[in-house]
């Protein structure tokens, strides 16, 4: 007996077989014209549903997809400089359509801090992390904003290899 059929005997001691049927998703092959039909179907559903959102939907979307391109990123455990923290700020600043300046003001930030922090020139501290974070409406937590630094730290951290150097003749090792 294959396991399609064990399968079958299975379901058969709990349900009838007009249960099973009405559970069971049986592929349909439809002719060239009915497929059509279909895509037409779902084509004009499909429009009538963006129709309906509105630009608040579509931003928590576009910052929803920021978040899983960031978490995405994070999951690789490869630095790349265009997924920096900076980088990933402006990607945010671009979905709200802001200025730096209107970005800045809703966040509480200085302007010349956050274009700093726009260019990867500077570190974000806690308190502008979880601004962010709320900023967002909770989408891109404050951990997700801070492995971004962490990530570009630890790079930097492993290419210092003549700094590294030069701080280890300073160190006298006692034991």
């Amino acid at each position: 007996m294959n396991p399609y059929e064990e399968f079958y005997h299975k379901l058969r001691e709990t349900l009838t077989d007009e249960e099973i049927a009405e559970a069971a998703m049986i592929p349909q092959v439809l002719s060239e014209e009915e497929q059509a039909a279909a895509n037409e179907e779902f084509r004009r559903h499909r429009q009538a549903y963006l129709e309906q959102q509105t630009d608040q939907d579509r931003t928590q979307i576009k910052i929803t997809q920021l978040r899983i391109r960031i978490r995405r990123y994070l999951e690789e455990k490869k630095y790349l400089p265009a997924c920096s923290f900076g980088q990933m700020l402006q990607a945010y600043q671009k979905i709200l359509g802001y200025s730096q300046k209107q970005l800045a003001e809703e966040t509480v930030i200085h302007a010349t801090k956050l274009n700093r922090l726009l260019h990867d020139r500077e570190s974000p501290n806690l308190p502008f992390l979880f601004r962010l974070e709320a900023h967002s409406k909770g989408i891109i937590p404050a951990t997700m904003w801070w492995q971004l630094t962490v990530r570009r730290q630890g790079h930097q951290i492993e290419q210092e290899t003549e700094l590294r150097k030069q701080e280890a003749e300073k160190v006298q090792v006692g034991w």
